[in-house]
C-alpha cells in the first residue's frame, strides 16, 4: 500500500485518491474542490405541497392531535416551524408532550378549542391559506391565540370587524378582552359611537357603568342628528338607574351650544327634579348666545379645501345645509417655501386620509422651485406624515382615488417638459415600504391639467390643455381591463373646473376658458353641467352668479356648493374668491349664500371630498 508524506497529506481544498498496489504509475491524484451551485427547484409552493401529500398519506407522521375526540395526523418538525406553541411543547428536555405522540389540545374544554379550527389551521400550517368568514371567525381566533399564529389571528380581527352589529357587538366586545386585542375594543367602541341614536335604545345602554357612559357622553366624534339626542340619553340613563343626582356632573359632557333654545325651554318646563331644572338654567345662564336651530357636534360630511399660495387650509363641515369652517396649517415638513407654493393636487384615501403631493412657485428672490414630495394627512387624527413621492411630475398634473389606490395623469416636470401621457397607480393598502408607483395603460391624448375624477369604479380625465389650448375631451379608465376609452365630450372646453360626484353623476362647473366677456385671452366660466355615465351624455346646468376657475366643490342633501375660485380678469369685480354659491336640485335654481370664506381672497383651491368620514 502506498503512503504519502506528512506534508502531502490530504487538507482542505484538494481530494487525493491513492494508487492501487498494481498500479505501475504511482501516482496520486489531487482534485481542487470548487464551490459548485444546484438550482434548488423545489420551490415553496411544491414544497407546501408535498408536505400536504405526506401528511394526508400519514407519510411520517409523528404526531397526532387530539381535539374534541378526533385525531389529526400531523408531523412535529412542520408544527415546530410555524407555531412557537409547538416549538416550546416539543422542544427537547420541554414539556412531556416532547416525547409524546398523542397530544390533547384543550382536553377540559375550558378554552372552547373547536375540532374542526384546529383541522383548518393544521391545514393553513402545511399551505399556507385558510378560509375565513362569520361562520368560523371566532373558534379560528381561540385557536390561532392558542397556536401562536399571528398571521391569522389578525386577519380573523379584520373579519370580525366587517361584521359588528347590534346583534354581535356584545360578543365581539368580548372577544376584544379575553384575548388583549384592544384594536378589536375600539372597533366596538367606533361602531357605537357611530350608531349612537340607535345605541340607546338598547338595554345595553341603560346597563353601562357610569364611566363607561362618560366615555361615550364626552367623545368629540359621537355621531348624532342633533346633541339632543345626547341629552335625552344621558336623562333615559339617569332615570332608569334611579341617579338623578348624577345629572349636574354628567352635564358637563354635553353641548348645550349645540342645542336649541326653545327644546331646552320644553325640557325645563316638563322635569320635576329641582336638580335637573336648576342645572339647566345654570346651562343657559352660561351661553354666550343662545341658539336657534339644533345640530349634531360632529360632522361626517367634511370637505378639504385648500387654497395656494398660504400657511393655512379649510376643513369645511356640513351639518345639513349650516356650513362650518375650521382652519387648519399646513406643517412645516410639507416645504420650507409653503405659503408660496401652488399648482401641487390633492385626493382622499380612503374615508378618513388625504394624499397631498407636487407643487412649485417662487420664493421670496424670485427663483423658481419644484416639489415632488407626498404627504398623508389623517382628518380624524390631524396628523401628517411623509408619504410616497411623486413618479418626476411635479405640477399641472390630475390625481384621483378608488378607494385606497390613488391614480395620477399628465402634468409637467422640473423642466416644463411637455405634457405627458403616462398615468401611475399607488396602493395603500400595501405597507408604506412596499408602495411604488405602478404605471398602467396611457391616455389616448397627450394632455396637462386634467381634471382626474372617480365615478363608479372609473376614472375620468376631463378636459385640460392639448396642443396650446383647451379641450373638451373626456376620456374614462377602467382598472378592471387596465384601458382607456374615449367618452362624449362636454359640452365647452374648460380646464380647471371645480367638480363633484353624486347619484351616479359627475358635476362640473366653471373653470378657464374660452369666455367672450373676459379681455382678449382665456377667461374663467361661469357654465356647469353633468354627465350620465349610463347614457354616455352631458347636459347643461343654469349659470353660475360668478365665473370661476378651480373653486372647491361638493354636493350635500341635493344641492351643489361651490366655494371661492379665481378668476383672471380684473374687469369683473366684484370677484369670487370668498363666495360661495349654491345649485338646489328642487328648486333648480342657484342662490349666492349670505355666508363667506373666511381669510385671504384670491382662493384658488384644491379639494377632496369625503361625505361619510368613520371614525
Amino acid at each position: 500500500m502506498s503512503s504519502t508524506s506528512s506534508n502531502g497529506s490530504a487538507g482542505s481544498g484538494s481530494l487525493r485518491s491513492a494508487g492501487s498496489a498494481g498500479s505501475t504509475t504511482g501516482k496520486i491524484l489531487v482534485l481542487h474542490a470548487q464551490e459548485v451551485t444546484a438550482e434548488n427547484h423545489l420551490t415553496d409552493g411544491v414544497f407546501r405541497e408535498l408536505l400536504r401529500q405526506m401528511r394526508n398519506a400519514h407519510e411520517m407522521c409523528d404526531v397526532t392531535l387530539v381535539v374534541e375526540g378526533g385525531e389529526i395526523a400531523a408531523h412535529k418538525l412542520v408544527l415546530a416551524s410555524c407555531s412557537g406553541y409547538f416549538r416550546g411543547m416539543f422542544r427537547a428536555g420541554g414539556f412531556g408532550e416532547s416525547q409524546s405522540s398523542r397530544i390533547a389540545i384543550d382536553p377540559k374544554g375550558d378554552l372552547g378549542i373547536k375540532a374542526e379550527a384546529v383541522e383548518q389551521l393544521i391545514q393553513y400550517i402545511y399551505s399556507g391559506q385558510v378560509q375565513i368568514s362569520h361562520l368560523n371567525v371566532i373558534d379560528l381566533i381561540r385557536a390561532a391565540d392558542l397556536f401562536g399564529l399571528s398571521a391569522v389571528k389578525n386577519q380573523t380581527l379584520k373579519v370580525i370587524e366587517e361584521h359588528i352589529t347590534f346583534d354581535t357587538y356584545l360578543d365581539i366586545r368580548e372577544v376584544g378582552s379575553v384575548f388583549n386585542c384592544p384594536r378589536l375594543i375600539e372597533a366596538v367602541e367606533k361602531f357605537i359611537r357611530y350608531h349612537f341614536a340607535q345605541f340607546v335604545d338598547t338595554q345595553a345602554f341603560v346597563e353601562l357603568e357610569k364611566e363607561d357612559l362618560v366615555k361615550f357622553l364626552s367623545h368629540g366624534r359621537l355621531r348624532t342628528v342633533t346633541e339632543e339626542i345626547v341629552l335625552e340619553a344621558m336623562l333615559r340613563w339617569c332615570r332608569h338607574n334611579d341617579r338623578l343626582g348624577l345629572f349636574p356632573e354628567l352635564s358637563q359632557h354635553i353641548r348645550f351650544e349645540l342645542i336649541s333654545t326653545k327644546y331646552l325651554l320644553r325640557v325645563l318646563k316638563e322635569t320635576e327634579v329641582p336638580v335637573v331644572s336648576s342645572t339647566l338654567l345654570d346651562k343657559m345662564q352660561n351661553l354666550k348666545e343662545l341658539s336657534m336651530a339644533s345640530r349634531p357636534r360632529y360632522s361626517s360630511v367634511v370637505l378639504v379645501a385648500m387654497p395656494y399660495r398660504t400657511r393655512s387650509f379649510f376643513l369645511i363641515n356640513f351639518y345639513g345645509d349650516h356650513i362650518e369652517f375650521t382652519v387648519k396649517d399646513f406643517p412645516s415638513l410639507i416645504h420650507e417655501h409653503v405659503d408660496a407654493l401652488m399648482h401641487y393636487s390633492v385626493s382622499p384615501v380612503g374615508n378618513t386620509h388625504l394624499y397631498f403631493a407636487g407643487g412649485s412657485g417662487y420664493t421670496q428672490h424670485n427663483e423658481p422651485f419644484h416639489c415632488e414630495n407626498g404627504f398623508l394627512y389623517d382628518l380624524v387624527e390631524d396628523t401628517w406624515e411623509a408619504s410616497s413621492p411623486l413618479p418626476g411630475l411635479s405640477f399641472s398634473f390630475g390625481m384621483a382615488s378608488l378607494g385606497r389606490q390613488i391614480y395620477i395623469v399628465g402634468g409637467e416636470g422640473q423642466q416644463n417638459t411637455a405634457a405627458t401621457d403616462e398615468i401611475f397607480r399607488m396602493d395603500f393598502d400595501l405597507p408604506p415600504s412596499d408602495r411604488e408607483w405602478v404605471p398602467v395603460s396611457k391616455m389616448t391624448y397627450t394632455r396637462s391639467s386634467v381634471a382626474l375624477i372617480a365615478l363608479e369604479n372609473k376614472i375620468y380625465a376631463l378636459g385640460g390643455m392639448l396642443d396650446g389650448g383647451y379641450t373638451s375631451t373626456v376620456e374614462m379608465y377602467d382598472p378592471e381591463v387596465d384601458a382607456w376609452i374615449e367618452v362624449d365630450p362636454m359640452t365647452q372646453a374648460r380646464c380647471n373646473p371645480g367638480y363633484a360626484v353624486a347619484n351616479g353623476k359627475l358635476y362640473v362647473v366653471g373653470g378657464l376658458g374660452d369666455n367672450l366677456l373676459a379681455p382678449p385671452g382665456p377667461g374663467a366660466l361661469k357654465t356647469a353641467e353633468v354627465y350620465d355615465p349610463d347614457s354616455d351624455s352631458w347636459s347643461t346646468l343654469p349659470d353660475m352668479y360668478f365665473s370661476r376657475h378651480s373653486p372647491a366643490v361638493a354636493f350635500v342633501n341635493n344641492k351643489l356648493f361651490v366655494f371661492g375660485g379665481g378668476s383672471p380678469s380684473p374687469l369683473l369685480r366684484p370677484g369670487p374668491e370668498r363666495t360661495i354659491e349654491c345649485f338646489d336640485f328642487d328648486r333648480h335654481e342657484w342662490f349666492v349664500l349670505q355666508a363667506k370664506i373666511p381669510g385671504r381672497s384670491n382662493a384658488i383651491y384644491v379639494s377632496a371630498f369625503f361625505s361619510q368620514i368613520y371614525s
